[in-house]
């Protein structure tokens, strides 16, 4: 079975036909799933560089400094960053002479007006990259909005298995958990703001460079 052959299946089976119901949005789950392993066996999927240990985040930070990009967004929550858990990470890029943007109104399970809202605060600040900082719903969010910027289209648009044109925005992570592992997958779930069906992204470009 050729690689055009396992996406339109998977496009058929698993992304159009999970509709608002709760029942099938239970399925969700092991339709992801089912596609990410099907997915591993015929795409070369791109693995980040993994800083590991004390300060890794801010070994991070300096990282993303030393691409020569002038200004990132930062995608978290508002309750991570009230706590200050991202004081050290923005004082360190701004030592490092990074400007950034901070976009802190994600929600559990993201839906499509916050990915849309964080993509135009991407647009307005004219960032060039973006760094979730958070667990898997600020990486989720932040995959979507990396990858709507580059292609310059609407989230939305972008459900279903590889619908990137280009690679995303040059994407970083910081996750404070170790839950969903979403820092290493090319997966990301969103959610429709009416029907609260979960919309899946699956693009091999979403890996982030560093986590």
């Amino acid at each position: 079975m050729n690689l055009e052959s396992i996406l339109a299946q998977f496009d058929d089976k698993v992304i159009n036909p999970i509709g608002a119901s709760r029942k099938k949005n239970q399925i969700i789950g092991k339709g992801y799933i089912s596609a990410l392993k099907a997915l591993v066996s015929v795409i070369n999927i791109p693995k980040p560089t993994v800083l590991t240990g004390k300060n890794s985040s801010l070994k991070l930070c300096e990282s993303v400094a030393s691409f020569g990009l002038k200004k990132v967004l930062i995608v978290t929550d508002r309750p991570l960053y009230e706590l200050g858990l991202l004081e050290n990470i923005l004082q360190s890029l701004e030592h490092r002479g990074m400007a950034y943007e901070l976009f802190a109104d994600v929600q559990p399970d993201p839906t499509f007006s916050v990915v849309e809202a964080g993509l135009k605060r991407y647009r307005q600040a004219n960032c060039d990259s973006v760094m979730a900082v958070g667990g898997g719903s600020s990486i989720d969010s932040a995959k979507v909005i990396a990858l709507a910027a580059s292609n310059n289209t609407e989230p939305k648009k972008l459900v279903g298995i590889l619908k990137g044109k280009v690679g995303c925005a040059p994407f970083f992570c910081v996750p404070t958990t170790a839950g969903t592992g979403s820092e290493v997958t090319i997966g990301a779930v969103i959610s429709d703001d009416e029907t609260h069906q979960k919309g899946l992204v699956i693009e091999s470009k979403i890996v982030p460079l560093i986590a």
